[in-house]
C-alpha cells in the first residue's frame, strides 16, 4: 500500500472531493482528475502507435471515469503540432468511445469502399476506416483474466485433438 505525500488525500478521498461528497477544494480535485485524463490519454496514444488493439480501462480507476474520461478522449482524438507549426491529428486512427451506442454503431459499421483490381475486372471491397475503441471493463480484472485463461485452455485442448 502506498503512503500518500503529506497533505495529499488518497485517490478515493480525492474522488469524493471532486464529486462533492466530501469537504475539500472541489475545483482542485476535479482539475487533478482532468490532468490525469490528459496524461493517461498521452500515454495511451503512445501505446496505440505500437499496437493494434482495443483499450480497456479497469480497476478502481474506472469508478472515477466521469472525472477523467472526457479529457482522456479529447487527448486521444486531439491534435499535436507538426514541426511546420501545423496542427495534425494526434493519432492516425480515430478512437471511438465504446461507452456510447452511437459510436459503437459507427465503429462496427466501418467505411467500406470498393475498388477495381488493376489489370482485371475483379472488384475488392475493404474497410477504409482506421480505428480503435476504448471502454471500461464490466467483469473486473481478476474475473476477466480468469475467463481469458479458461478460453485459452479450451482452445489448447481443441487444437490438440
Amino acid at each position: 500500500e502506498s503512503i500518500p505525500a503529506e497533505g495529499i488525500p488518497d485517490a478515493r478521498v480525492l474522488e469524493n472531493i471532486a464529486k462533492g461528497k466530501e469537504r475539500g477544494n472541489r475545483k482542485a480535485a476535479a482539475g487533478a482528475y482532468e490532468n490525469l485524463g490528459i496524461v493517461a490519454g498521452d500515454a495511451i496514444a503512445h501505446a496505440l502507435t505500437l499496437i493494434d488493439g482495443l483499450v480497456v480501462i479497469g480497476g478502481g480507476l474506472a469508478k472515477a471515469a466521469e472525472l477523467f474520461y472526457p479529457s482522456l478522449l479529447k487527448e486521444l482524438n486531439g491534435t499535436i503540432k507538426h514541426s511546420t507549426g501545423e496542427d495534425i491529428p494526434r493519432l492516425v486512427m480515430k478512437v471511438y468511445d465504446l461507452e456510447k451506442t452511437s459510436e459503437i454503431e459507427e465503429f462496427v459499421r466501418g467505411k467500406e469502399q470498393t475498388i477495381t483490381i488493376p489489370g482485371s475486372n475483379e472488384h475488392l471491397t475493404y474497410d477504409t476506416l482506421f480505428r480503435t475503441g476504448i471502454g471500461f471493463t464490466r467483469l473486473g480484472t481478476s474475473r476477466a483474466v480468469a475467463l481469458g485463461a479458461y478460453v485459452f485452455a479450451l482452445m489448447q485442448i481443441d487444437s490438440s485433438h
